[in-house]
């Protein structure tokens, strides 16, 4: 798939979370391996020196191109982003305040501290019965386009999660090594990473609710969803 297209499911946006963690890897890998060659000779037999092509990148060494690819499907398959989510509480927090409050107040359920307490413990449940049932990828009930258009705003939130994510991993090895300048220069990007996440989880919030106001369209969804909250 085109990396720069919008992805139209979960898996597409995997896919491109994956290729971008990946040439981020590069750079980071053939960072530290310049600055840090004495530790790079240690990781790779002399026929990895052997230069490739790769993503329309030229004469890029098989050991960098064999380490990016194997974090970055490490990344992929432990689903990276969502590991630094849990930690953070990044989606739960959105889940709840961009999603679920909102749609428990569009069906007249108040949300107090104790309901808030519920939500949290169940919310991958309640979230699959009041919003990914209507705004699943595979089968929506509400307009694909602001489903893909959060899909792609959700994936280059990611993106610069996984990236910061990488480049805190390769500062590390930076500073062990004594490259602080450098080091420094990856700590910058690492924060203007982290404001770039800032403003496109904003985007995904406004998305979030355009979202939740065509679910309220629909008054047999607001009787379901207003039913799933009293459950609780």
């Amino acid at each position: 798939m085109n990396p720069f297209s919008q992805p139209k499911n979960y898996d597409e946006m995997l896919t491109k979370i994956m290729i971008f963690t990946f040439v981020m890897c590069l750079i980071f890998v053939a960072l530290v391996a310049h600055i840090w060659p004495a530790l790079w000779n240690l990781l790779h037999p002399d026929w990895l020196t052997l230069k490739v092509d790769v993503l329309g990148l030229k004469d890029i060494p098989a050991a960098y191109i064999i380490v990016a690819a194997i974090i970055s499907l490490a990344a992929r398959v432990s689903k990276l982003h969502d590991r630094v989510s849990d930690v953070f509480g990044i989606r739960q927090r959105f889940d709840i305040s961009e999603i679920l409050t909102p749609l428990a107040g569009g069906v007249g359920v108040p949300v107090d501290l104790a309901r808030r307490e519920k939500l949290i413990a169940n919310r991958r449940a309640i979230m699959g019965d009041v919003f990914y049932k209507y705004a699943s990828s595979t089968n929506p009930e509400i307009d694909t386009h602001l489903i893909w258009s959060a899909l792609d705003k959700w994936s280059w939130f990611w993106i610069c999660i996984e990236g910061t994510t990488v480049a805190l991993i390769a500062d590390v090895a930076l500073v062990l090594r004594h490259s602080f300048q450098i080091g420094a220069y990856v700590g910058i990007a690492m924060f203007v990473g982290t404001l770039v996440a800032t403003q496109v989880n904003r985007a995904c919030s406004s998305l979030a609710h355009s979202e939740v106001r065509e679910i309220l369209k629909d008054p047999k969804r607001c009787a379901d969803i207003k039913l799933a909250f009293d459950a609780l």
